[in-house]
């Protein structure tokens, strides 16, 4: 993915992905680690050349996974 196309995809998708991660774990320091490990790992995943609805699903895919990690490992348990 090129350069432009990732500024346009983070332009479309990082508040709607920020507002999920935030009121999943009802923690705001959360989302902000969250959505730049989930951009970090979509990257790192090199998928090609995904629609921008595909990369938009995968992207909140991945913060589910982030999010249930970070259940799973106790390090909130505050949330579910």
């Amino acid at each position: 993915m090129d350069e432009q196309t990732f500024h346009a995809l983070y332009a479309d998708t990082a508040k709607p992905l920020w507002a999920y991660i935030a009121r999943s774990s009802g923690r705001r320091d959360v989302a902000n680690d969250l959505l730049q490990e989930t951009y970090c790992r979509f990257l790192n995943a090199q998928q090609g050349n995904m629609k921008p609805a595909e990369a938009k699903a995968y992207l909140f895919r991945i913060a589910s996974n982030l999010l249930r990690d970070r259940w799973r490992k106790g390090e909130d348990k505050t949330w579910s």
